[in-house]
């Protein structure tokens, strides 16, 4: 069973091959796809090249065969794993009335009422409803949830997406009156995101028999609780299930680190948030000695999922000054997980801080928040 990181993987490689499909379709092979798909409705391949060719096209005829296509896509193929949600149209919230949406629309409602227990056409509804009728996306996942309250795979579609949306929150130009709507969004997000890791929490804790990803799920989830307790500023509950994380994640020394697995990172989440709720406690020696053993405690093989945590850097820097921050970088030099660029701005800020500046820790970016 693929986990939603990994479809959502294949879906961006998907979209990214079908974007380099720019030979033009003579009419001849125009019309043998035509024919390959009346025989054969599902076959994508070739349904894919005439939606390609049609999206080119100007002619009211050509926008016709688009739009059948699309929903012939849809109809055919609702549980294809590497659904792309662009071959149905890069539709957004201005687009709700237009007709050829609404028909699509009701053709996704359509296979949704047919396929409910089916968890990739419930997935793929959700990925063509997320930009125009995110609430209708939402409810999609929620319905999953009501017909399987006993999965947190529904937990986790809606945690990635209420991750999504705070990062776009976190960028988005905002001038100074926009500046406090911006900040009760960001929160009213981050609470979705919180309540959702923590019914995921729950029902895993409750289970009768223990299912073979409960424990990596079980981290990922307390990894998620911690940080959106931080980020609402609910430090104590923050640091609780910091530790809980620390706890589930065993001894620093012992974690066997290879590409994809995320012990490393989830103990330097752990090690993070106490660190920084120690420094918001003025307790600034142990949260120097929380940065510095998130790495220094590490087994020296742990190297794929180290990461620079860029915030707490700064507000050590001011609270403490330069030499923990400089021990703290000398940490990075010498581990393979960071590329000659990186390795090079760390020494540009380790030059920096030496000399009295202070730089701002952004040019490599953080991987733990």
């Amino acid at each position: 069973m693929k986990t939603f990181s990994t479809v959502f993987l294949l879906l961006v490689i998907l979209v990214i091959s079908l974007n380099a499909q720019d030979i033009p379709l003579s009419a001849a092979r125009v019309a043998k796809l035509e024919e390959t798909v009346r025989k054969s409705p599902k076959d994508l391949t070739s349904r894919t090249q005439l939606i390609r060719h049609y999206e080119e096209g100007k002619s009211a005829a050509e926008k016709a065969a688009l739009q059948r296509h699309r929903l012939a896509y849809i109809s055919n193929n609702p549980d294809e794993e590497t659904w792309a949600f662009p071959l149905t149209g890069n539709w957004t919230v201005d687009d709700i009335k237009n007709p050829d949406y609404i028909a699509l629309k009701n053709e996704w409602l359509k296979q949704l009422a047919v396929k409910r227990s089916n968890r990739t056409v419930r997935l793929n509804g959700f990925y063509f409803f997320y930009y125009p009728e995110p609430g209708l996306a939402e409810k999609i996942i929620k319905d999953g949830q009501n017909d399987d309250p006993d999965e947190v795979y529904f937990s986790e579609v809606l945690i990635n997406s209420y991750n999504q949306e705070y990062q776009v929150l976190e960028v988005m130009p905002s001038d100074e009156n926009e500046e406090e709507a911006f900040a009760v969004n960001k929160n009213l997000v981050m609470r979705k995101l919180l309540a959702e890791a923590k019914k995921a929490l729950s029902i895993i804790d409750k289970r009768s028999a223990a299912r073979d990803d409960d424990v990596t799920v079980r981290k990922r989830l307390l990894a998620e609780i911690a940080r959106a307790y931080f980020k609402l500023d609910e430090n104590n509950n923050a640091k609780m299930t910091a530790q809980l994380l620390l706890a589930a994640v065993g001894e620093p020394e012992a974690i066997v680190d290879f590409p994809g697995q995320n012990d490393v990172r989830y103990f330097q989440i752990g090690m993070s948030i106490v660190g920084r709720v120690a420094l918001a406690d003025g307790n600034i020696a142990s949260a120097g000695q929380y940065l510095l053993n998130s790495v220094r405690s590490l087994n020296k093989n742990a190297i794929y999922s180290i990461s620079v945590d860029n915030e707490f850097l700064e507000e050590l820097l001011v609270a403490v000054g330069r030499k923990m921050v400089l021990e703290y970088l000398a940490l990075f030099k010498p581990l393979e997980f960071f590329s000659d660029e990186e390795k090079l701005v760390i020494s540009k800020w380790q030059n920096g801080l030496s000399k009295g500046a202070f730089p701002k820790f952004d040019e490599i970016p953080s991987r733990l928040f």
